[in-house]
């Protein structure tokens, strides 16, 4: 899952993950935005997740 971010130094899509770096989405870009998150929990959480 990603956020964008509208800041100061441009456009950017940053990872809910940390081990991802930010993604500055320039005017030259294109992408699509599917769905929305409504909520996170932990695999250990949903029953028969393994």
């Amino acid at each position: 899952m990603k956020e964008l971010h509208d800041e100061p130094d441009g456009v950017y899509l940053i990872s809910l993950n940390q081990k991802y770096r930010p993604i500055q989405v320039l005017e030259s870009d294109s992408f699509k935005i599917f769905g929305k998150v409504i909520g996170k929990c932990k695999g250990a959480e949903i029953p028969g997740f393994h």
